[in-house]
């Protein structure tokens, strides 16, 4: 069985363990102790109040007295007795951009023409562009291997949706996921091999950790602030700009499956796909119903369960028909049959892995 629930201290190692087994593309969940203990520490508190709504527009990343990340744990026990283990992470930033700048490349075409020699070309082109400020990100997603399912993706993703369609006062009504780019066989990216590592004089994942845990002005202050014309990077690296690392194509399915998008920007160091959703568009915010516990049915589909609590969410993956009954759904989501309940159906293997 797989829950989803906020983090606590109590987590710690583990989510330790998962972050530094992660590599670079988890460098937004800390991988030293202090740190993480700060991050689950704020979550708590985020959970604890989650009153403080941010007004729409440009003054909500200008509002000082914001939520801070929340952060969830993805659990499994095989035997509903048993005590549950972490197997995973995932977190939300209700708004990018409330400390500081929240930086991508955005994709454009810049046509240079002279009609004396009758040329004109369409030139392919990067500008640094802060326009995805005010998002809200979802991020620092973990598993272990022997948890990469479709169950435990769907929960995690489904379920952090499902919070976030109960409690909208809470979140930007527009959603982001930043992919790793791509990487080559021995697990390099060409992006930072022809640029980033000319200013950076660092790892990839020693620049991502930089920016996402201590200080994202280094990007301003390191990287070119000029366009970036994509015909004067390698071959390798303007084919494979905006493709996502080749090892999370379940996860980055699934968030196709959900109505995200490939947008226009990119990861400012890989050349990652950015994917966006308006959250009045997506098939978890659609899809779900709000129900009383004693009223629920889910014929024979497996869906995505949550109470609708602010403070205590819980969430559970299964068939609810042939796994579960009432009892034991109450005793997971600590509720009684009187209370109220989102669900949505789960995404299928087939369409996530």
């Amino acid at each position: 069985m797989y829950s989803l629930r906020p983090a606590k201290q109590t987590d710690l190692d583990t989510i330790l363990a998962l972050a530094c087994n992660q590599g670079v593309r988890q460098a937004s969940l800390p991988k030293e102790a202090h740190q993480l203990r700060l991050f689950i520490q704020q979550s708590e508190e985020a959970f604890r109040q989650p009153n403080n709504a941010l007004p729409s527009g440009s003054q909500a990343i200008k509002t000082k007295n914001f939520a801070s990340n929340y952060l969830w744990v993805v659990c499994y026990t095989s035997e509903p007795e048993q005590d549950a283990v972490v197997v995973g992470t995932v977190a939300v930033e209700p708004y990018t951009g409330q400390k500081e700048p929240f930086y991508s490349y955005r994709q454009e075409t810049l046509i240079n023409a002279s009609y004396r020699l009758k040329v004109k070309e369409k030139i392919p082109v990067l500008y640094q562009s802060h326009e995805l400020a005010g998002f809200s990100q979802l991020h620092s997603m973990t598993l272990l291997a022997e948890h990469r399912n479709s169950q435990a993706i769907s929960l995690m993703v489904q379920g952090v949706l499902l919070y976030m369609a109960e409690h909208t006062e809470l979140f930007s009504s527009a959603l982001l996921i930043e992919f790793p780019g791509f990487k080559d066989e021995r697990g390099h990216s060409p992006l930072w091999k022809d640029l980033g590592q000319h200013f950076f004089q660092m790892t990839l994942e020693q620049a991502c950790y930089h920016a996402s845990i201590e200080d994202k002005a280094l990007i301003a202050q390191l990287m070119p602030n000029h366009p970036l014309y994509k015909n004067l990077l390698s071959n390798t690296t303007q084919a494979t700009l905006g493709e996502p690392q080749q090892d999370l194509l379940d996860y980055y399915q699934l968030f196709l499956r959900e109505g995200f998008a490939p947008s226009q920007h990119l990861d400012i160091f890989d050349g990652g796909p950015c994917l966006i959703c308006q959250n009045n568009s997506g098939h978890t915010f659609n899809e779900n119903a709000r129900i009383r516990l004693e009223h629920f049915h889910s014929n024979t589909q497996p869906c995505i369960v949550m109470n609708t609590q602010k403070h205590h969410p819980m969430a559970i993956y299964g068939n609810f028909e042939s796994e579960w009954n009432l009892e034991s759904i109450e005793n997971v989501l600590n509720i009684n049959p009187q209370e109220w309940i989102r669900y949505v159906p789960a995404h299928s293997g087939e369409e996530t892995l």
